[in-house]
């Protein structure tokens, strides 16, 4: 026979302190030298007493409803306050270490909300210069365009002021001519 709780005790311990775990013989080796468990009366598991012996000689008590729970010796008294000490040693360095990860984490929460801000910031920052670029882009272009067209309208007035000259130089050529034959009449 074997009982559950008895089983997952010795589990526990034995987690906690390799060395030191509630097997069957140190318990049954336990209770042969305590006081309290030699003076009981004992009977069977079927029976009604209070103390009873399992098949391997170990000493249980009875409780109401049929709970039946480990008799337990000042040696396992004393090996499970060294297991709670551990424990609660144990505890105390998790529950440091969770409170320093979760200062860790909250910097790193606040850390990530300014990146986030510092990010969001320089986005607008950018945003508006590529708009102002963009503007002075088509200014720049309407610049060009307007003054493209200046220069075909200069180039074409440039080009009629041209044909004048050369029309005009050749009327001036033309009259020259005209005075030269004039002169040659006169004087014969």
């Amino acid at each position: 026979m074997s009982i559950g709780h008895v089983d997952t005790l010795n589990r526990h311990v034995g987690t906690i302190k390799h060395e030191a775990a509630l097997g069957k013989e140190i318990v049954l080796c336990e209770q042969e030298k305590d006081a309290f468990c030699m003076k009981q009366t004992l009977g069977t598991y079927n029976s009604k007493c209070e103390f009873f012996l399992d098949t391997n000689g170990i000493l249980y008590k009875r409780k109401c409803l049929q709970k039946v729970l480990l008799t337990a010796t000042t040696s396992d008294i004393n090996l499970l306050h060294d297991v709670l000490n551990e424990l609660q040693f144990q505890n105390s360095e998790i529950s440091h270490s969770l409170v320093n990860q979760f200062t860790y984490v909250k910097k790193l929460n606040t850390a990530v909300k300014i990146n986030t801000e510092a990010i969001a910031n320089l986005s607008n920052i950018i945003k508006d210069t590529m708009i102002q670029l963009h503007e002075r882009f088509h200014q720049v272009a309407r610049d060009i365009l307007w003054l493209n067209i200046t220069l075909l309208g200069q180039s074409e007035l440039h080009s009629v002021i041209r044909q004048l000259e050369f029309t005009l130089f050749q009327l001036v050529q033309q009259i020259d001519d005209l005075f030269n034959i004039i002169q040659c009449a006169i004087h014969g």
